[in-house]
């Protein structure tokens, strides 16, 4: 019989993984031959298209979890779907 993995240990893998490529973060930026700016740029800038894609999955999710229940905040609004990342770049800056 085939033992499929936990959720629980999913997510605990996924975590070490996120720490591990955090971890390493300073060592490719040594390595690049880029500033550390442009190398955080070209990060960002590489990361865009997976995070758009993550979005988008995730507003269907919600979408089919609200039924036809439909609220939105201020800045669901102004700035739908990118909210979070907008937001979050607000502290970074």
């Amino acid at each position: 019989m085939k033992q499929r993995l936990k959720p629980e240990h999913l997510g605990f893998l996924s975590v070490l993984a996120g720490a591990g490529c955090i971890g390493l973060a300073p060592i490719w930026v040594r390595l690049s031959e880029l500033g550390p700016v442009s190398t955080a740029f070209h990060r960002l800038l590489l990361a865009l298209p997976l995070l758009w894609v993550w979005q988008s999955w995730d507003s269907k999710q919600d979408k089919k979890k609200q039924g036809s229940k439909q609220t939105l905040t201020c800045t669901q609004m102004v700035c739908p779907g990118w909210s979070h990342v907008c937001f979050g770049h607000g502290f970074l800056a």
